[in-house]
């Protein structure tokens, strides 16, 4: 006997209704003890047929029990994410759970994407709901495609501690439901505290839960800018302050692995315009190269814009430009074939804009030998005797003193400085070059030798990708001698 397609609906939702109901009952059943059904339904009582004192629970009702229950939970971890966004660490901002490209803004700086619980991720999962979700995320802004991809990073939950979060959410709602209730349901005192401490105890227990559960960052990146698209996950340890917000630990993260740079000096700027080549012609715009820092995921990924406005104003103010770095300009004159104001090897103030550029060493160079032409070089000559007067002693200035009769000059200049900070690096070259090193160099005839001396004690060992980096630049950079050692 054919059956009608009502029977066949009849059917699938016996079916349903009989795998639905253990899996409801054992997932209520510890929350809300043998009367789950009761306090589940009780605020929809006109929708139930009833069997006695229970209701009949067919799978539509099943269906609505799994939507409100799991639906409050959903809403108070998206509460505490919420919560959680609020310290940025070095991220420009931190987005909770966004539900599509448009609830990301599509800007240069860098920030967080904080994936919704939905979205968990497992170790070495490709297919995971989270990547699938951040590969939209990174694709699309909403309408149309996103164009600074190289401006997103992602954290999602472990799916197999996701559960465990769950459940805590789930005991610590049922006892604030306890708590608030306590006058219709005529607790007393004592029953009252004790509902109290143990909604304190749970919410204290989803608070520490949510970092242990948050653990996977997801990485975009392009290695081989004709390449595609890769994801590298990294796990979050539990380590530092039990407090320390999602995104501080991300960032700390992602600066130790340097997928987040938040410092840069100029040559490190100047090796990666060469190394793409991210040049236009002789030049390239500052705001340009901006948009393509935030764009590319085969370039760095800054912090921020401040971070290329700094390693540009650094790099710029080396005596060495022209050989290690760049020099700025203004803006570049078409008509003219020149470079307006254009500034090497001195303290320069860079604007992000649409007509500041970047210009080529050998370029400025040209352009600077042709406005400035190269000081004569003065010899003094003879003093005229002093007469009549006792000699003064000479006049700390610009230019070569005339040595007194009689008077010796030193001839040799040593000097040494320890780096307290090492991340000062670069400004205080800069205050040693102008404060001592100049001074020096003006004279007629001086050779000046400056060494530079790095020494860095690594307790933890110093990881496969640094020693890769530095060993690179230093031969880059031409080091006299460079390496790391086991002891």
């Amino acid at each position: 006997m054919d059956l009608s397609n009502r029977n066949r609906v009849d059917r699938g939702l016996e079916i349903l209704q009989a795998g639905l109901r253990p899996f409801v009952e054992r997932e209520l059943l510890p929350v809300h003890g043998k009367y789950w059904v009761t306090k589940v339904t009780e605020h929809w009582p006109n929708d139930l047929t009833w069997d006695g004192d229970e209701p009949r629970l067919d799978a539509a009702p099943l269906l609505c029990i799994m939507w409100e229950q799991w639906n409050s939970v959903f809403d108070e971890l998206l509460r505490r994410l919420r919560n959680a966004a609020r310290q940025r660490g070095d991220f420009a901002a931190v987005h909770p759970a966004p539900t599509g490209g448009s609830d990301v803004p599509d800007e240069r700086e860098t920030r967080l994407v904080l994936l919704d619980p939905v979205h968990a991720h497992s170790s070495k999962a490709t297919e995971s709901a989270a990547r699938q979700h951040a590969e939209q995320l990174l694709d699309s802004r909403g309408a149309g495609p996103r164009t600074y991809r190289n401006a997103l990073t992602f954290l999602a939950a472990d799916a197999a501690r996701l559960k465990e979060l769950e459940q805590a959410v789930r005991e610590y709602l049922a006892w604030k439901s306890i708590e608030d209730e306590r006058d219709s349901l005529g607790l007393d005192s004592f029953q009252t505290n004790q509902a109290k401490t143990r909604r304190e105890q749970f919410d204290d227990t989803v608070e520490q839960r949510i970092p242990e559960t948050y653990i996977w960052l997801l990485i975009p990146e392009q290695p081989d800018p004709q390449g595609t698209v890769t994801w590298t996950e990294i796990r979050l340890q539990n380590q530092g302050p039990a407090q320390e917000a999602l995104a501080v630990r991300a960032a700390k993260k992602l600066r130790n692995e340097e997928l987040l740079v938040t410092q840069m000096a100029g040559t490190r700027l100047r090796m990666e315009i060469e190394r793409i080549p991210l040049w236009r012609g002789d030049h390239v715009g500052v705001k340009q190269l901006a948009d393509d820092f935030a764009r590319y995921l085969y370039l760095p990924r800054l912090r921020s814009t401040d971070v290329l406005v700094g390693a540009i104003e650094q790099g710029v103010g080396q005596l060495t430009w022209e050989s290690e770095t760049f020099a700025y300009a203004d803006s570049w004159d078409a008509t003219r074939q020149a470079y307006r104001g254009l500034q090497a090897g001195q303290s320069v103030r860079a604007v992000l804009d649409a007509e500041s550029v970047l210009v080529k060493p050998a370029s400025a160079r040209r352009q600077l030998d042709m406005v400035q032409p190269p000081p004569p070089i003065v010899v003094p000559g003879p003093q005229p005797p002093i007469v009549g007067h006792v000699p003064q002693p000479p006049i700390v200035g610009p230019g070569p003193q005339p040595p007194l009769p009689g008077v010796k000059r030193p001839r040799r200049f040593y000097g040494s400085a320890t780096l307290s900070d090492p991340n000062r690096l670069a400004s205080r070259s800069k205050d040693i070059a102008d404060a001592i090193v100049q001074h020096l160099t003006s004279l007629v005839g001086t050779s000046v030798r400056i060494t530079i001396e790095i020494s860095a004690d690594i307790p933890d060992g110093a990881p496969e990708h640094v020693v890769r980096t530095v060993t690179e630049n230093s031969r880059t950079l031409k080091f006299d001698q460079a390496g790391f050692e086991e002891e």
